[in-house]
């Protein structure tokens, strides 16, 4: 069973995301009132990667308590077989 410590990344994680969303579009003025603004591509390329692996980490932590849960390196390679197989010409026909 899940408890609160379980998610409470999840929900850090997610709480990150909506401040990288925003904060690649605005930034605060001296007022502290937010202003447009564009974030640096290579930054924000380097943040969404950690964002990224830390969601697989916590993917997997969650999975780890989860009896017949996959981890996110089995579900990515399943979807990709599955896509594969959707791709290959029927060679019944």
């Amino acid at each position: 069973m899940l408890t609160q410590d379980d998610i409470d990344p999840l929900l850090e994680l997610v709480s990150d995301i909506y401040s990288l969303r925003m904060g690649s579009c605005f930034a605060l003025d001296e007022n502290d009132a937010p202003v447009p603004s564009a974030a640096d591509p290579g930054d924000l390329s380097l943040q969404l990667l950690g964002l990224h692996l830390r969601g697989r980490a916590v993917y997997d932590a969650l999975a780890a308590k989860i009896e017949g849960a996959r981890t996110y390196d089995d579900f990515i390679m399943e979807s990709v077989e599955a896509a594969r197989s959707r791709d290959k010409p029927d060679e019944t026909t």
